[in-house]
């Protein structure tokens, strides 16, 4: 760079306004897009810990046991990866800027509970007179499971359990058992529903 161009640039900073604020006590308009601050909505947040792993700097901090969330807005260096990899979508960039202060400051925030999901209960049985499941009782199952097997089952067993070490083996088995037992139990079901439905009376006046 030339005298004369140094000179120049220097007059003419002389005289045009200047690039920089005082801030904080002058602001500027962010521009959009701008990375500012992490925000989050925590009725939204089921504490994941997701945000925590992907964080550079680790200054989110997750605590399933207290039910908290806290960051380090001053650790943080606005890369955004907490807010890509949240699977609520509760965090989300600001354009504003942190707050100045004198002090690194932590914000902890409680993450209220979430109510659990209701079971929804098993349906009733249609037609009156027809025995649940064999499964449901006990010593039905119980009874069924020491119930011979038809060669079709036991050559299916002996298929899938071939090549398994002896422990493997007895839940495959112990499974396909009770998988073939309910099929029967739904079988028997079935037809004592269609039963029951063709010995219903008939009423007065509809013909059958």
């Amino acid at each position: 760079m030339g005298v004369f161009e140094l000179g120049k640039m220097t007059l003419e900073g002389l005289f045009k306004k200047p690039e920089t604020v005082l801030y904080p006590f002058e602001t500027v308009t962010e521009p959009p897009g701008f990375r500012g601050h992490i925000e989050i909505d925590e009725t939204k947040c089921i504490l994941c810990s997701m945000c925590a792993r992907a964080c550079t700097t680790g200054c989110i901090e997750v605590d399933k046991k207290g039910s908290t969330w806290s960051i380090k807005p001053f650790a943080c260096v606005q890369c955004g990866l907490c807010v890509e990899v949240c699977p609520k979508s509760c965090l989300a960039m600001e354009v504003s800027r942190t707050a100045v202060g004198r002090k690194p400051s932590e914000i902890v925030l409680v993450v209220p509970e979430k109510p659990k999901p209701e079971r929804k209960p098993r349906p009733a049985v249609a037609a009156k007179g027809v025995a649940a499941p064999a499964d449901d009782d006990p010593k039905v199952a119980d009874e069924g499971a020491k119930a011979p097997l038809s060669p079709e089952l036991e050559a299916e067993i002996a298929k899938r359990i071939e090549g398994l070490d002896p422990e493997r083996a007895e839940k495959v088995r112990a499974g396909l058992i009770a998988r073939a037992r309910r099929a029967e139990a739904q079988k028997k079901t079935g037809g004592q529903t269609a039963e029951a439905e063709t010995k219903a009376p008939v009423p007065e006046g509809v013909e059958a």
